[in-house]
């Protein structure tokens, strides 16, 4: 895995003699070459001779394996039982596709040919989905000069049935014993002796048709095999799937990975594919996983209509105390000054922003696109996606706590009490600032800091597995997102009542008490349109 840049994968082995040591041997090698696996532990092992109808047995540790985001999938499972075909149709009935994982595993072509026997036509067509450009690795055969002598003569030229039942090595075993008996008769010892038989052939050193043959001394194999990397395509000419060797292994020979042709992802590529899976939205998994939760989407409409009940009440009160008051009459005239253009050009962006709000209609699109852009990335809750998320909407939260600290400060009316040139100005400056503030950065404030709540899609039916929706990087309800919602509540807590407050509407002397009115009457309508 080293050799291809592969730091982390998922390993799935059944609990077979055969699988356990294979995943044993990997853990070690993995271990030592800094390799991570991204699956649990106790979500890696199967039973021996995986079937069809393991499907829901299995189905949390194959959701598992997904969700791991995993790109580069190893299955130590026996080709024999065809376990590792059906697992991969149990991976395409549960959304992946071509190009969505790099499967290794042992040779494909001789047992893909097996599994039509008694198989529905559409677990082969799931298999070729996903079996395409992966990896196989198998003990090289007809290896070298000798190794292709022997093809020609016993496979080619005799059309010999040995060809189709682990012919290399039978023939590497048969041609070792051969040369041990040879090695005994020409010693003169007694070759039909078990023991002395066994310590002849652990001292032989043979080339046979996988390359070099030498036992190792405390166990019946090889010390050392070349292993061929083969490379699962199909072929259109024959229509049959072919384990087309690429490369191949050998521990003694430098370099000891060799590749003598490019591979053929299953996207279709040569260029080697990373170690975890991205799809273009940037999400830790593919979009086609992408499902609504409806326990996401419920707790998010009682937050929304919580706060809209809050703020209701509040903007009830309020509105009902302006509306029965009586405006104090002009005792002379002047001319309109700057602060009165501010104001009612707040009147006039604050109509774009609830247009930004609405549905979109293409032909006031069309004709104050720019304002309407402009505006709309306020005011839309879906305005901020993954980097851009977290400045903007902690950026907000800074602006309601600096809302509520201004408002303070004018209603304890700290100036008067601490004579300092610093709360002179910044009595003048909170009179300036907290109409902009309050009014015409009521709607996105409340929306930016709304999409901190909006966890409404999951990849799963589990709660654990909803995640934010405009970072999909982030879990909700735990970790950062929930200090960030810790913090959104306690900036919604004192923006919302200061803002629809009338406590720094009379203190400042920019608006009329007509104005008044209509900024109570526009903070009432807003919290009911952004609600609901």
């Amino acid at each position: 895995m080293s050799i291809f840049g592969w730091k982390k994968t998922v390993v799935i082995y059944e609990n077979s003699t055969l699988g356990i040591s294979l995943y044993e041997t990997f853990i070690g090698v993995a271990s030592a070459a800094g390799i991570r696996i991204l699956n649990d532990e106790d979500k890696r092992i199967v039973k021996e001779g995986y079937q069809l109808s393991d499907f829901n047995r299995y189905k949390s540790l194959l959701l598992h394996a997904i969700n791991t985001n995993g790109n580069i999938i190893i299955l130590f499972l026996n080709m024999d039982y065809n376990s590792a075909f059906f697992m991969l149709a149990h991976f395409y009935d549960l959304g992946l596709r071509r190009g969505d994982a790099v499967f290794l595993f042992y040779e494909v072509a001789y047992f893909f040919s097996t599994i039509a026997l008694g198989v529905d036509k559409s677990v082969i067509e799931k298999c070729s989905e996903l079996v395409y450009g992966c990896i196989s690795v198998w003990q090289a055969e007809w290896y070298g000069d000798f190794g292709q002598k022997v093809w020609k003569e016993w496979v080619l030229e005799r059309n010999s049935s040995f060809y189709f039942a682990n012919q290399c090595h039978a023939f590497d075993a048969g041609w070792l014993g051969l040369s041990a008996i040879n090695t005994l008769i020409q010693t003169g010892e007694d070759y039909t002796d078990p023991d002395v038989l066994n310590s002849a052939i652990h001292k032989q050193k043979i080339i046979g048709c996988a390359g070099k043959l030498v036992m190792a001394q405390d166990q019946n194999e090889p010390e050392e095999m070349v292993v061929n990397i083969n490379n699962v395509l199909y072929n259109e000419t024959t229509s049959e799937w072919v384990d087309y060797p690429v490369g191949y292994y050998s521990l003694s020979s430098n370099p000891q990975f060799k590749f003598h042709t490019d591979i053929i992802w299953p996207n279709g590529k040569t260029q080697i594919p990373g170690d975890m899976r991205k799809d273009k939205y940037e999400c830790p998994f593919h979009s086609r996983f992408i499902q609504n939760s409806s326990l996401g989407e419920g707790i998010y409409i009682g937050i929304i209509l919580f706060w809209a009940f809050c703020a209701t009440a509040i903007s009830t009160y309020e509105y009902r105390k302006y509306w029965h008051s009586s405006p104090p009459m002009l005792i002379e005239n002047c001319e309109i000054s700057i602060k009165d253009i501010i104001t009612h050009l707040c009147i006039f962006i604050e109509f774009f922003e609830m247009l930004a709000l609405a549905p979109d209609f293409t032909w006031i699109y069309w004709r104050f696109s720019y304002i309407y852009n402009l505006f709309g990335f306020l005011s839309r809750t879906d305005s901020y996606h993954n980097h851009s998320f977290w400045p903007g909407v902690s950026a907000w939260i800074i602006i309601c706590w600096v809302s509520f600290i201004l408002n303070a400060f004018l209603f304890s009316k700290l100036d008067e009490k601490i004579k300092w040139h610093c709360s002179i100005a910044l009595k003048s400056f909170s009179k300036e600032l907290i109409p902009l503030i309050s009014n015409l950065c009521f709607i996105p404030a409340i929306n930016s800091i709304f999409s901190a709540f909006k966890c409404t899609k999951s990849t799963s039916s589990e709660l654990s597995d909803v995640f934010l929706y405009a970072d999909c990087n982030y879990k909700c309800w735990e970790g950062e997102h929930l200090l960030l919602i810790i913090c959104s509540i306690l900036a919604l807590m004192v923006y919302i009542p200061s803002s629809i407050s009338k406590n720094w509407v009379s203190c400042n002397p920019l608006a009329s008490s007509e104005v008044k009115r209509v900024w109570c009457f526009t903070n009432y309508f807003f919290i009911l349109h952004i609600s609901f």
